[in-house]
């Protein structure tokens, strides 16, 4: 991204003049408060979204202004429960029985190749046959982790976007989730790992599992770096308003917040 300015028709600039690259091999965790502009972020690369000013490149070219198949080839994307970005939304994917949900990753491609594994890997084997719309909010979220798992495995894949993809998920499966973004960066594969870009609200989250981070605050990147460079105490009570203080457990931050009841914010 190099000066990306972007916003919704009708509305004021989200996003102001961000200009980075995830970096291959590494997962970027993207921060900030409510109403900061990360969700519009994603939007700009999955190409759903044009800038208002600056460039937006996936692979050398603009995702707005490339076909459909050439994206999805190049970039998958797990969307937040209730998000409708990328074509995810949670109406489109309940008609559906989990194991064609699954399979739908599959699509560009033309075939049904990793499906029974993605199944087995993502513990949805046993619910292959029921429609996704009966399932758990945090299943729905492990059938779009899988479907994103199987179109990844294109050659071409370099990209990973995911927005709030915790959402919904137990401790276990949240941990399980990061772990499997971690590998999708640092697969051994023909032409390097690829980048790795998702949205979390859970400070300790992204402390246990961020190689480096993107702060974001009102629409502008105001830190990015290694995480343990950008996630300071001065740095996240200011821009989230809240005061925060950082110990350890077994070697890891863990972030606490000090004020009994802060004031609510502008963001929504």
């Amino acid at each position: 991204m190099h000066g990306v300015s972007a916003g919704y028709t009708g509305a004021s600039v989200v996003l102001h003049a961000i200009s980075g690259r995830p970096a291959a091999g590494r997962v970027t965790v993207l921060l900030g408060p409510n109403g900061s502009g990360k969700t519009t972020l994603l939007r700009v690369l999955l190409g759903e979204l044009r800038p208002r000013a600056g460039r937006a490149e996936v692979a050398g070219q603009d995702p707005a202004g490339a076909a459909p198949a050439w994206r999805a080839r190049r970039a998958c994307y797990v969307p937040q429960i209730g998000g409708d970005a990328g074509g995810g939304g949670e109406a489109a994917d309940a008609a559906f029985r989990v194991r064609e949900a699954v399979a739908m990753g599959r699509f560009v491609y033309g075939d049904r190749r990793f499906v029974d594994e993605a199944l087995d890997r993502f513990g949805l084997a046993g619910v292959a046959g029921r429609p996704v719309g009966e399932l758990s909010g945090g299943q729905r979220q492990r059938v779009r982790l899988a479907r994103a798992w199987t179109q990844s495995r294109g050659p071409e894949q370099r990209l990973v976007l995911a927005d709030e993809p915790v959402t919904g998920l137990d401790p276990k499966h949240a941990e399980s989730l990061m772990a499997e973004l971690r590998e999708l960066a640092r697969e051994d594969r023909p032409g390097g790992g690829r980048a790795v870009l998702v949205v979390l609200h859970d400070l300790n989250l992204a402390a246990r599992w961020a190689d480096d981070v993107w702060l974001l605050n009102g629409g502008r990147r105001v830190a990015a770096g290694p995480a343990d460079r950008v996630l300071t105490p001065d740095r996240l009570s200011e821009v989230y308003g809240l005061p925060l203080i950082r110990s350890r457990a077994a070697g890891v931050p863990v972030w606490t917040p000090t004020a009994a009841r802060p004031a609510w914010g502008g963001g929504v």
